[in-house]
């Protein structure tokens, strides 16, 4: 199949992310992909070099010039399928694809995309072949939320990663590259460095359990714009070299493989990639429990959860999680099963391409077999 990715968002958030390993996973099965992204977008500068990337200018809602560009482009490359996101890609992608007679397929991220304005709802119904959500709490909350919506025309994909073996020296370096002891205990966050994400909790927090346990690092990978704000507290804390900001990195599974534990303090999710990269690495989690998150998460199972903003239950947990070093190794033994029976990326891309192959004709269509 020939897969057309459509995307106008700026930051290389969760739906972006997602975007790019689906593209390299449905690459790798034979099928031919493009993203087709504004040139100011951060996936431009994050995406993986084999990914193919038209870069156009800034979009405006139904911008004619885009929407012949994106048609244009969809029928030079027999493009078969669109995905889209934000209702600005819809009003251009979503149009194209119309007018080309092709589905579009939308991916939302959260229940906030699925809204009651009058512009989502036209836009839903007339240029959205089907729409998927990576988790059913988004599914769920939209649905008692916005009751125009037909469930028959949403379904869940879960995002997946697949586990991958890490060189236990290539760890032993990062650490020492990072100035940590090669037995210290690691706290990790990969995360977008913005105000929802909760970073303030986890640093507070953390500043309560090393008076206990001075041997803990804390690793905040990401960039966003409490970048300043992180840096500022750490030295005030004196605490820059306990707490740890590399920036944005590439190679989370590895950097995950680093950590002893990985932290999400959310107020607010979807379905968090980065709680699927903590336990494909074969590390528990703390999370706070938002949105789907305990829908992968089972407390004292494959890791805790507490409630957002909740700093005493965060600081508990995290004591706990260092102290006892037998439900830690359970826990982590745990977490990376879970991801072996439901979250894969294999198993999202399988699902993946089934709804694609419900809506086109079937000479087009490709399995992953060929």
């Amino acid at each position: 199949m020939n897969i057309l990715f459509i995307n106008t968002k700026g930051k290389f958030g969760g739906v972006v992310g997602w975007m790019c390993r689906a593209v390299e996973a449905l690459e790798k099965r034979g099928h031919h992909c493009w993203i087709i992204s504004t040139k100011k977008s951060e996936l431009n500068q994050y995406a993986p070099k084999n990914i193919k990337i038209v870069e156009i200018n800034s979009v405006s809602d139904y911008s004619p010039i885009i929407i012949s560009f994106i048609y244009q482009f969809i029928k030079k490359n027999k493009i078969d399928v669109v995905f889209t996101n934000t209702t600005k890609e819809i009003t251009v992608g979503g149009v194209a694809a119309k007018l080309a007679g092709i589905p579009n397929i939308r991916r939302v991220g959260n229940y906030t995309d699925l809204n009651n304005s009058k512009k989502n709802r036209f836009l839903s119904k007339h240029f959205v072949t089907h729409t998927i959500a990576p988790c059913q709490a988004i599914l769920d909350k939209a649905q008692n939320t916005y009751h125009w919506l037909k469930p028959e025309m949403y379904s869940v994909i879960y995002n997946g990663r697949n586990p991958v073996p890490v060189d236990p020296d290539s760890v032993l370096q990062l650490k020492e590259d990072n100035r940590i002891p090669p037995g210290a205990f690691v706290f990790g966050m990969n995360v977008q460095l913005v105000r929802a994400k909760g970073i303030g909790d986890v640093i507070r927090a953390f500043g309560l359990v090393i008076i206990k346990h001075p041997e803990c690092y804390l690793i905040i990978c990401g960039d966003g714009n409490l970048k300043e704000e992180i840096n500022h507290n750490r030295r005030q804390m004196r605490m820059e070299d306990r707490i740890i900001t590399p920036g944005f990195q590439k190679n989370v599974l590895e950097w995950s493989s680093m950590y002893n534990v990985g932290m999400l303090a959310s107020y607010d999710e979807g379905f968090p990639n980065t709680i699927v990269e903590y336990m494909a690495a074969g590390i528990p989690v703390i999370s706070s429990n938002v949105g789907g998150v305990a829908e992968i998460v089972k407390h004292e199972h494959n890791g805790f959860l507490f409630r957002a903003g909740d700093i005493q239950s965060l600081v508990r947990d995290m004591n706990q999680v260092i102290e006892d070093h037998k439900l830690r190794l359970e826990m982590g033994v745990n977490a990376l099963q879970t991801i072996q029976d439901k979250f894969t990326e294999d198993i999202m891309i399988d699902k993946l391409e089934g709804l694609i192959n419900e809506y086109i004709p079937h000479q087009h269509r490709l399995s992953k077999s060929q």
